[in-house]
């Protein structure tokens, strides 16, 4: 009998739809075997609204996904993608 491995998977959200959406195509793979059980603990910490375009919650009850997801944080702290302090 093979042990299944709990992972809990967690990670801000604040970037653009469209690498958001590859982010998300990319976690669900790992549920797609028997040996990992993957939770998931976003936090949607973006400004613009972008992360909501596409519907994190899309599918998560027929894929059998658990997803939590923190937001609202009224953080208004500026985020540079690629930037070197």
């Amino acid at each position: 009998m093979t042990k299944t491995i709990k992972v809990l998977l967690g990670s801000p959200i604040r970037q653009k739809t469209e690498i958001w959406q590859h982010f998300l195509q990319s976690i669900r793979q790992l549920n797609s075997g028997d040996l990992l059980e993957v939770d998931y603990f976003f936090v949607d910490d973006n400004i613009g609204g972008n992360s909501g375009q596409y519907n994190l919650y899309e599918g998560a009850a027929e894929e059998n996904l658990n997803i939590c997801r923190l937001a609202d944080l009224n953080r208004l702290e500026e985020y540079l993608a690629g930037h070197k302090q």
